[in-house]
């Protein structure tokens, strides 16, 4: 799944900021699987692109979100 959403960015990087693509990429964080900080920090990659902030920003955050939810 992450593969085919870096594709579409790469193939459209207008595409990052459609809100289906954004939702898309959020679900990824839902996924028991991507909680680790390998997995974070593609996710974070693709985030941050939108948020015009570094990776290392985002996932400093997502790893702040997850230790405040468990």
């Amino acid at each position: 799944m992450f593969l085919k959403l870096v594709e579409k960015h790469l193939l459209k990087p207008d595409l990052q900021f459609e809100p289906a693509y954004r939702n898309e990429v959020l679900e990824l964080l839902k996924l028991a699987g991507n909680s680790d900080i390998f997995s974070l920090s593609f996710i974070a990659w693709l985030i941050a692109k939108w948020e015009k902030k570094t990776p290392y920003e985002v996932v400093l955050r997502l790893i702040e979100d997850k230790d405040v939810t468990n």
